[in-house]
């Protein structure tokens, strides 16, 4: 599952373990901002969908 949460986000500290930047393009580097989770860590889904969305409210 993929998040907007932005570069100052930190995946270790909020005890992700298969956290990892989204990467779509093979010439560019990753948006750091974005994080992918993988379905091993579903629990947390839910909590960084808030989170994504508070993040997303703070950019208008």
């Amino acid at each position: 599952m993929g998040f907007r949460l932005g570069k100052d986000f930190d995946a270790e500290k909020f005890g992700l373990k298969t956290a990892h930047y989204l990467n779509p393009f093979k010439k560019k580097p990753p948006l750091k901002a974005w994080y992918i989770i993988e379905f091993e860590e579903e629990e947390f889904w839910e909590e960084l969908a808030g989170m994504a969305l508070e993040f997303t409210g703070r950019l208008k």
